[in-house]
C-alpha cells in the first residue's frame, strides 16, 4: 500500500460476491490489522460467517442506517488503534450530523408508510412500483429517488427483497408448505421463487427451513 495507507476498507460484496471475497482474502493476508467491513443484502448466517472467516472485521446488512455505519466504522478503527484524536472527533461529528437527518420525522413517516403498503400487498404478484408510488401520493421518479436516498436500494429491489425475507420468515415461523409460502410472498413461478431465494440466502427454501 501507499505510505499514506487507509485506516479501514469498506467493500460492497452484494454485486460481485466472489470478487469481493477474493480481494478480502488477499488484503487480510497482507495487512491483517486493517479493518474490513462488508456491506451486503444477504441476511443469512452462511454469508456472514463466510465473510468473517475470510477476514472481514464486520458485516452490515443493507439497507442500514448511515449513523450505524459511521459508528461501526469508528469502532472498527478505534479497536485496531488506527485512529487519531482528530479523526475520531471528525467521525463523531459526522455521526451526529447523520443522526439529525435519519431521525427526521418526515423520513421516518415515509418509510413507515412505505413498509406498511408493502406488507399489505406482499402477496400480490402484480403490485408495482407505480402502484406503490400512487399510494404514497408521489410520481414514479420522485418516489424512486426518495426510496433510493433513504434505503440505498431501488424500489423494485426493495420490494423483491421484502418478498424473499417475508418468505424466509414464514419458513422459520410456520408449517405452511413451500408452495403456500411462495404464493403468500407474491411469487407464482416456482422456478423464479427458488432461484431468487437461493441467490439471496445461499440455499434453497427447503434447506433454509431445515437449518
Amino acid at each position: 500500500m501507499a505510505e499514506d495507507s487507509p485506516d479501514l476498507l469498506i467493500l460492497d460484496i452484494t454485486t460481485d460476491d466472489k470478487a469481493g471475497r477474493v480481494l478480502t482474502k488477499h488484503i487480510h493476508a497482507e495487512y491483517p490489522d486493517l479493518p474490513i467491513i462488508h456491506l451486503s443484502s444477504y441476511n443469512d448466517d452462511s454469508h456472514q460467517l463466510r465473510s468473517l472467516r475470510e477476514g472481514a472485521t464486520d458485516y452490515i446488512v443493507k439497507p442500514f442506517s448511515s449513523r450505524i455505519l459511521v459508528e461501526r466504522v469508528r469502532k472498527a478503527i478505534v479497536d485496531t488503534g488506527n485512529i487519531t484524536k482528530k479523526r475520531n472527533e471528525k467521525i463523531s461529528s459526522d455521526a451526529d450530523a447523520l443522526s439529525s437527518v435519519l431521525t427526521n420525522v418526515k423520513d421516518k413517516k415515509f418509510l413507515d408508510q412505505f413498509q406498511a403498503h408493502l406488507a399489505q400487498h406482499i402477496a400480490d404478484e402484480n403490485f408495482s412500483v407505480e402502484q406503490c408510488a400512487a399510494l404514497m401520493g408521489l410520481g414514479r421518479t420522485q418516489f424512486y429517488k426518495r426510496v433510493k436516498a433513504l434505503t440505498g436500494e431501488t424500489p423494485v429491489w426493495h420490494l423483491h427483497r421484502s418478498r424473499l425475507e417475508y418468505a424466509a420468515k414464514l419458513l422459520r415461523e410456520t408449517t405452511a408448505t413451500i408452495e403456500e409460502i411462495m404464493l403468500r410472498s407474491g411469487f407464482h413461478s416456482p422456478t423464479h421463487f427458488y432461484n431468487s431465494f437461493k441467490k439471496h440466502f445461499g440455499m434453497s427454501p427447503k434447506e433454509y427451513r431445515a437449518t
